[in-house]
């Protein structure tokens, strides 16, 4: 789908849409936009523009503003079903492909595995990635947790393994959920061969996250641009990002992240003999932990 062949950006408060269950291939918006896109499910996962990117997919130079994508959970006498990744672009990736230069504004909200952008994000095959990068989100995201089980919500990103995130950004406010819930992204991690550091698990680079993050209460792993960051025993790159929200949440919070797992801080310049690498990082912030006075977060410097 090329929407340049459209020669205007899209209104879609005037049509009648239903989401792309699946898709791969290329969406090329040429620098237009998609305007008021809604969607109201429940009882159902996977619930975006797209529901769920498939194999090699690009997703390139794309606007999607004032979008309202709500996922909610169906009670029944067995317990609740469906509202599982949600996002403004895609709900569930399982690709080895690109998101480039794609923002979002409006408002996302699900019941697990939410973000303004997109839910969740896994990596195909063992030596591939996926990567975002040059992207942003300006949405809202809300989580509204059906079982303690419930959990990931990032800004631009609910989680994912094997993900690469690169020159990216989050400045809405990121409410709810129960755990692994990020200003930017709610989890990332990289498993796979465990004690080959030299092969890349998840990144993130140049990014930065500014809204205010908000977990439940007794809520754990709570940060301002991610809430769990773990390597799996794979080389990690995080560098060069910060975060300036207000964090509040259970245990387990920080101005910049929730808790680092299988993970040493190193100096950007080192060899890389350590599962993750980190640079310059920095968080400024109110961090607002339960049973404890809020205080300010100093910047956070690798030793």
């Amino acid at each position: 789908l090329k929407l340049g062949e459209y020669y205007e950006d899209l209104d879609f408060e005037t049509w009648e849409v239903t989401y792309v269950p699946v898709s791969q291939g290329v969406l090329a918006g040429l620098g237009h936009s998609i305007d008021k896109l809604a969607i109201h499910a429940t009882g159902k996962d996977n619930i975006a523009l797209i529901g769920e990117i498939n194999t090699s997919s690009v997703v390139r130079d794309l606007g999607l503003t004032n979008v309202d994508i709500r996922s909610e959970a169906l009670q029944t006498e067995w317990g609740a079903s469906g509202g599982r990744n949600a996002g403004a672009l895609y709900a569930a990736g399982r690709w080895d492909g690109l998101i480039s230069q794609v923002f979002v504004t409006g408002n996302v909200s699900g019941r697990s595995s939410v973000g303004g952008l997109g839910g969740s994000t896994t990596s195909m095959g063992e030596t591939s990635y996926a990567v975002v990068r040059k992207s942003f989100s300006d949405a809202s995201v809300t989580m509204s947790p059906a079982s303690e089980w419930d959990m990931g919500i990032g800004g631009l990103i609910a989680g994912g393994s094997r993900l690469h995130v690169y020159s990216s950004h989050a400045t809405g406010e990121v409410r709810g959920g129960s755990s692994l819930i990020g200003g930017l992204v709610g989890y990332l991690s990289g498993y796979l061969n465990p004690g080959n550091y030299h092969e890349l698990g998840s990144t993130i680079q140049n990014s930065y996250a500014s809204g205010k993050v908000t977990g439940d209460a007794g809520s754990s792993e709570v940060g301002g641009l991610i809430g769990r960051y773990d390597s799996g025993s794979r080389y990690m790159v995080f560098s060069n990002n910060f975060a300036t929200g207000d964090v509040i949440g259970g245990h387990k919070v920080g101005g910049l992240a929730g808790e680092f797992i299988n993970s040493d801080f190193r100096g950007i310049y080192e060899l890389l003999t350590e599962p993750m690498l980190a640079g310059n990082p920095y968080a400024r912030g109110n961090r607002t932990p339960s049973l404890q006075e809020p205080h300010k977060c100093l910047p956070l410097i690798p030793s």
